[in-house]
């Protein structure tokens, strides 16, 4: 189970498909029932229409934080943050060129050991149930309660990632998919 206090992240690139908007607002509404939520976003956006519609929606919320923004953000800072927050939110928008992959930021959570809060995608979702490693979520429903009741009942990596998360794993399918597809 969940403590009452709870760290979000949201790292990497930050931009509409990614769902940088959509992390914000769950945090607000959650933050209506829960005022021990906080929210760190932290990562780059070459989009700043985006960045300034990001930065409006946060100006009065002291709980969410933004870390970067205008400018890269080294990968050992974001690594930090992500090692000290409780939970990963990654709601992903899902369309073509996302629905048949796997984003790579759940294999960096996976590695850590990060819990993730990620859209009701069943491939997803099912690639992640066997650890458990994720709560499917619809960042669209505002009625928080139907979450909190899930999280505080789940528990987090009874099965700890192995070999299956590593390059080396994808390898193997790799190489001979792109021999066959490239040397005829």
């Amino acid at each position: 189970p969940v403590k009452s206090k709870i760290s979000f992240i949201y790292s990497g690139t930050i931009g509409k498909e990614y769902g940088t908007l959509e992390a914000i607002k769950f945090c607000q509404n959650l933050y209506k029932t829960n005022s021990k939520v906080s929210l760190t976003i932290i990562g780059y956006s070459a989009d700043y229409k985006y960045l300034k519609k990001i930065t409006e929606s946060i100006k009065l919320t002291p709980y969410i934080s933004l870390k970067g923004g205008e400018k890269p953000v080294p990968n050992e800072e974001i690594l930090k943050e992500l090692l000290i927050a409780d939970i990963a939110i990654m709601p992903y928008e899902i369309n073509e060129n996302t629905a048949g992959r796997i984003p790579t930021k759940f294999y960096e959570c996976l590695a850590l050991h990060k819990p993730m809060l990620i859209p009701n995608h069943v491939m997803w979702l099912n690639m992640l149930e066997k650890y458990p490693a994720a709560i499917g979520v619809d960042f669209e429903d505002s009625n928080m309660k139907k979450f909190e009741a899930e999280l505080s009942k789940k528990w987090f990596y009874k099965t700890l990632p192995g070999k299956e998360i590593q390059w080396s794993d994808e390898e193997n399918k790799l190489i001979p998919f792109v021999k066959k597809h490239t040397l005829k």
